[in-house]
């Protein structure tokens, strides 16, 4: 038995070499320490069967988001083409067309199915109700502009005033936990507040812009894209560049660790490259203090 447990001691040394692991609320610095114990109990209330019913949806949603960027970088595509290259995107160039060949015939994809958007869309249709400008960021942005992956929450960034409150509570907050109280704060500071959809704990982080230039040009710049192929229905998304920025600055902040954060950063990059403005990347980069954060991304890209 000594033998045993020499093999389960450490090597000398390794607890000092050993990458710090960040805490559960750094990680999640960004919701409330009482919209986050809501979310804990509703989620440890909810059925296996709804957890799994939930994460299929937001795989739907992350597909849909990405198509609503294929649809933007090719306009005068087919639904066929745009699910053959949502494939490539998913299993990469090779498996897909071994899978699929070059022109798959597959059903039609709405992105107002997805019932994550449509909670998204909840928020953003009272937000227009009332007159506050937004624009969505965070990873349903870079979805829109980069490369598919799954989430549980959609990030706005929304110039909501203290007179904006009261309506904005009363019209959500039959879906959603909503509090007055933290959000009057949230504006007060420049800060953020978190609303809940109750039924599908789908969280909504919503961002008051800052009193600086680059909040005011997110907002100046969005970008308005149909939620849909047949849809009239328009939504507010940050422009690519305003992605990587936000993202690049949102990952100094944490300590440049964020793994899924940098590979947000590197997807829009590598699937925009020709469309984006470099000399708007990096002049606000120089501005927001991550120049160096944009140098190494934009190693990535072959003519930077």
């Amino acid at each position: 038995m000594p033998e045993e447990r020499a093999i389960l001691q450490p090597e000398p040394g390794a607890a000092a070499n050993r990458r710090r692991l960040p805490s559960w609320r750094e990680m999640n610095w960004d919701t409330s320490p009482e919209a986050e114990a809501i979310l804990f109990n509703l989620w440890r209330e909810t059925p296996a069967w709804r957890k799994l019913e939930l994460m299929e949806g937001l795989n739907r949603t992350a597909r849909q988001l990405a198509l609503m960027g294929l649809r933007r970088r090719f306009p005068n595509g087919s639904a066929e083409e745009l699910r053959r290259r949502l494939a490539s995107m998913i299993l990469g160039d090779e498996l897909a067309e071994h899978v699929y060949g070059p022109i798959p015939v597959l059903r039609k994809f709405f992105l107002i199915d997805s019932q994550a958007f449509q909670v998204a869309l909840l928020v953003t249709n009272t937000l227009d109700e009332l007159g506050v400008p937004y624009v969505i960021g965070g990873s349903m942005a870079s979805i829109v502009h980069g490369m598919l992956r799954t989430t549980m929450d959609v990030d706005i960034v929304a110039n909501v005033r203290p007179k904006h409150v009261p309506s904005l509570v009363s019209r959500l907050q039959d879906a959603f936990y909503a509090d007055e109280q933290m959000i009057q704060q949230a504006i007060q500071h420049r800060g953020s507040f978190n609303l809940i959809h109750l039924n599908t704990m789908f969280k909504v982080d919503v961002f008051i812009p800052k009193d600086r230039p680059f909040d005011r040009q997110q907002l100046e710049r969005r970008i308005a894209e149909p939620i849909g192929p047949d849809s009239d229905e328009k939504i507010w998304v940050l422009s690519a560049e305003d992605v990587v920025l936000a993202k690049l600055e949102w990952f100094r902040l944490g300590g440049d660790s964020s793994e899924r954060q940098w590979r947000d950063i590197l997807g829009v990059l590598k699937t925009q490259q020709s469309a984006l403005d470099l000399d708007y990347l990096k002049h606000w980069a120089q501005a927001l203090g991550v120049s160096d954060l944009m140098a190494r991304a934009l190693e990535e890209l072959p003519n930077a």
